[in-house]
Formats: structure tokens, C-alpha cells, sequence
């Protein structure tokens, strides 16, 4: 964390920072106990009546399950009822508490959450899980049922500085709570409103980032994302790769550049590595403009909070060209960014530049090869020509977007969502056509799919497309394709 406030003790709320809320499947756990009256005050006032004495220790456990029964005449137990209210919570992931861990280290760690005891038993299990104690987490723990106050109270937020011994101008709340918030600033505590559950993290952990336009996300990418991600779990920290919509060179030269993957089609991928988010960095004349350590700090440090900056053996990025990675080292140095390099992937010689080449060739199956998966083709299904339906072959006609890459025309062997087919790129030459189509024939398929966007995979090339004298004989051209197709396969 940048330490530009002094902060040495931070403060956890629980609730939607360490662990997230689900007042529907309390809802549901209630109702199948048969106390339906319970489940609706739960969905709109679980903070009053019985359910705010249990929260301010007014009253026991058993009492709380005494007074549910009552109101509903449910026969459930105690146990019962313990575990249909516990369900509100989820359970704490690993990933928080080890980041928990590793920032009791550099800080004084404390807890102040608004719960009841059947809470509080389910997450210290939670803390206690691979052997550890609540200590490795926390100095002190502050719970509403165990002081009788709560949040957002004043006198709950001075009296953890009282009891803690800490001073509010060296200490950071984070609650899910913009009301609580607002009562802790009152008194000089720092705040983090918590939005999503991991914006703590970012904040105060900061990520493991790598940066590129990683087209076709092929085995080379995959290669330098796998490191970031052993880097981040190493470090306790989230991983994030840092790519763009289109390519920077098209905004720099004004260049049209077809790409292998499309803005849609790449967080797939990249998430598939292990990565934990894919974030879409906007590239514009201004952003160009930036130097290598301009990029480091407004955009690397300040928008993202990257503590780690992983770069492949022939990343590069600044205007400023001559850079070198040892600037890149002393850059972070001053602005707190460790600068790591990944060399070439070691199973593979593989660029994005060599993959375009291959599919522009039509040699698909060596791109897969070095895609780690076959070249898809996205498209929407469109009305056609009809042709084929005539000649008993009939196509779906896709409108695939015009900065896609496309492979080089002629009869493909293709797959969509586990369906065999083929499909071709070309000007359908027998029936004199001019524009460029591409139809797909899923083979033993008749189901309506216009409108439907589909994602075909090339398998290899079957042949060029070509002129035939008549509908008749490219039917059964087709027929010997399909029979190629399937005999291959088999």
C-alpha cells in the first residue's frame, strides 16, 4: 500500500469485505424449515427487533431460536435455525486470507463488524482453517455482540481506538457500509468504501500485472501469463493482465490491422491461464504520447496499483523506443513497481505475426499448433442465398466482423460446439456471385439458428473453392468433401 497517509493500523469490517452476503439463500434455508414469516423480516429488516438484539447481544442464541419458533411455529431445533441464519454469509476464500496474513506483517491488523455469535462461530472457523489461529489475522477482534454497540455508532469507532491504542489519523477503515464510512471519517479515521468485495485488495495489496495486446493469446502468451500468476500467488496478490480493445500501432499510424482475436474473444483465453482479471486499458494519441515511465506511474501505479510488473523477453511500451528493461527496473525502483522478466517460452518459437501469416496462408491446423486451439471464426447467422439448401447442402451464412483476420479462402474442415461441418470463404464462383461469403454446413444439423452468433473452429484446409459447370457437380463435389471430412476423422 502507498503509505502517503501514515497508515499503520488498518480496521476489517466482515460483511461484504471479507465475506460476501446472500440474503436469498437464507430466505430459502428458513422456508424450508417452514418459517416463512422469518424469511420475509430477514429479506427486509434483518437489523431490527430480534434480529438486532442478537446483533447487540441482547439476547442468547437459544433465546434467538425460542423466539423464531414462536413466531412461526416451526419445529426446527436450535441447530436447525443456527444454520439457516448462518447462510446469509459465505465462507471467507483463501485468497483473502492469505492476503490478511501477509498484510498482518506490515501492519497492525484489527476487526469490527456488526454480527451475532452464530456468525462469529462459522468465519473463526474460516481463520482457523489450515492450522492457523484468528491472531494470524487480526490483534484484536471488535464484535457488536460482545460490545453491545454498533456500527455506525460513534462510540463503537472510539472505542477501538481507545481499547486498540491507535491514533485515527494513522488508521484505515474498510467497510461495504458508506454510512459507517462517513461515521469513522468524522472522527480522522481514513476509509475505503468497499464496492465489490476485492477493492481492499487492489488498494492495499496492489497486483502482479503484466501489459500487451496479447492477439491470438497463443502459447507464448499463455507462457508469460502462467508466470504472472505463480508470481501473484507467490507474493499473496492478485493477478491482472492489461490489454487493448485495438491495436496501438493502428492508433500511432492510423494502420487498419486485422486481428486473431477480436475485443470479445480474448478475455476467455487469458482468463483460462489463471489470470484474476483482464482489464481493457483505453489506447488514444494521448495515451502514445506517454514515456515508459510516464505509463509506469500514471497508469501502471496510479489507475491500476501494480506492485509487480511481469514483461515478456520482447515486451516494450513508451514512446520514448530506445528504452530498455534495465530502465524499466530503476523506473519501478522509483516509483515502488518491481520490474521481473520472463524469458521465451521454452516448449515453443511462437508470435502473433507468424500466426497471421499461417491463417492468411489457410494453414490453420500449424496456427492451432501454435494457438494452443483451433482459429475461430465469430459470426452472426444471416439470411443467405439459399443455394445450398437447393443442392442439399444447406449453410449458414455468417457475418463475421471486418477486423477479424480471415483465413484464406477456400473449403474448411470446422467444428461448432462439438458439431462436425465445413465451411467456405469465397465469391461462390459456380452461381457467379461478387461479394465474399462464408457459409458453414454443420452436417447432419437442420435446426433454425438465424440470428444466433456462433463460434466455428478450422480444423484444417480441405481445398480452394472453385468454378463448377453446374449446381449438380458441385453437389457432388460437396458430398466427396463431407466424406474427406469424416473419413479424417474417424
Amino acid at each position: 500500500m502507498n503509505n502517503e497517509n501514515n497508515i499503520k493500523n488498518i480496521v476489517f469490517d466482515m460483511g461484504g469485505v471479507l465475506v460476501g452476503l446472500n440474503a436469498r439463500r437464507c430466505i430459502d434455508a428458513f422456508v424450508a424449515l417452514g418459517a416463512q414469516e422469518i424469511a420475509t423480516y430477514v429479506e427486509e429488516h434483518r437489523t431490527e427487533d430480534l434480529f438486532l438484539d442478537i446483533e447487540l447481544g441482547h439476547i442468547t442464541t437459544h433465546d434467538f431460536c425460542d423466539e423464531v419458533r414462536r413466531r412461526t411455529r416451526c419445529e426446527a431445533d436450535d441447530e436447525q435455525i443456527v444454520a439457516a441464519w448462518s447462510e446469509l454469509t459465505t465462507v471467507i476464500p483463501d485468497e483473502k486470507l492469505a492476503m490478511l496474513r501477509s498484510l498482518n506483517q506490515h501492519y497492525r491488523m484489527f476487526l469490527l463488524s456488526n454480527t451475532n455469535e452464530m456468525h462469529w462461530l462459522k468465519h473463526e472457523r474460516d481463520f482457523l482453517r489450515d492450522g492457523h489461529q484468528v491472531d494470524d489475522y487480526f490483534e484484536h477482534v471488535f464484535l457488536s455482540y460482545e460490545m453491545q454497540m454498533k456500527k455506525p455508532d460513534a462510540e463503537i469507532f472510539e472505542a477501538v481506538l481507545s481499547q486498540a491504542g491507535i491514533k485515527a489519523e494513522e488508521t484505515l477503515f474498510i467497510d461495504d457500509s458508506l454510512e459507517n464510512c462517513q461515521s469513522a471519517e468524522r472522527l480522522g479515521i481514513h476509509t475505503l468504501h468497499e464496492t465489490t468485495g476485492h477493492d481492499w485488495m487492489k488498494f492495499l495489496g496492489g497486483y502482479v500485472a503484466t501489459i500487451g495486446m496479447f492477439d491470438g493469446v497463443h502459447r507464448g502468451h499463455q507462457y508469460l501469463l502462467r508466470q504472472v500468476v505463480a508470481e501473484a500467488r507467490q507474493r499473496n496478490l492478485r493477478s491482472m493482465a492489461i490489454t487493448f480493445a485495438v491495436p496501438p500501432r493502428q492508433v500511432i499510424t492510423g494502420e487498419q490491422l486485422p486481428v486473431l482475436t477480436l475485443y470479445d474473444e480474448k478475455s476467455g483465453p487469458i482468463l483460462d491461464t489463471g489470470i484474476d482479471e483482464v482489464c481493457y486499458e483505453p489506447f488514444n494519441r494521448e495515451t502514445a504520447r506517454l514515456t515508459a515511465r510516464q505509463y509506469m506511474e500514471q497508469v501502471l501505479k496510479k489507475q491500476y496499483n501494480v506492485c509487480c510488473l511481469v514483461l515478456g523477453y520482447d515486451n516494450r511500451f513508451g514512446c520514448d523506443r530506445t528504452t530498455t528493461f534495465d530502465d524499466y527496473v530503476a523506473y519501478g525502483k522509483e516509483l515502488g513497481i518491481t520490474v521481473l522478466h520472463v524469458d521465451e517460452c521454452p516448449d515453443v518459437k511462437v508470435s502473433s505475426s507468424a500466426i497471421r501469416r499461417l491463417v492468411s496462408e489457410g494453414r490453420v491446423d500449424e496456427a492451432a499448433t501454435l494457438l494452443g486451439r483451433p482459429y475461430t471464426l465469430f459470426g452472426t447467422v444471416v439470411e443467405g442465398w439459399q443455394e445450398g439448401r437447393n443442392i442439399g447442402f444447406p449453410t449458414a451464412n455468417l457475418r463475421v466482423d471486418s477486423d477479424k483476420l480471415p483465413p484464406k479462402g477456400g473449403v474448411y474442415a470446422a467444428r461448432v460446439d462439438g458439431k462436425m461441418g465445413m465451411l467456405n470463404i469465397g465469391h461462390r464462383p459456380t452461381y457467379n456471385g461478387k461479394q465474399q461469403t462464408i457459409e458453414l454446413h454443420i452436417f447432419d444439423f437442420s435446426g433454425n439458428i438465424y440470428g444466433e452468433r456462433l463460434g466455428v473452429e478450422l480444423l484444417w484446409r480441405v481445398r480452394d473453392e472453385r468454378k463448377f459447370p453446374s449446381p449438380e457437380a458441385l453437389r457432388q463435389q460437396l458430398i466427396a468433401d463431407r466424406e474427406a471430412i469424416k473419413k479424417q476423422l474417424s
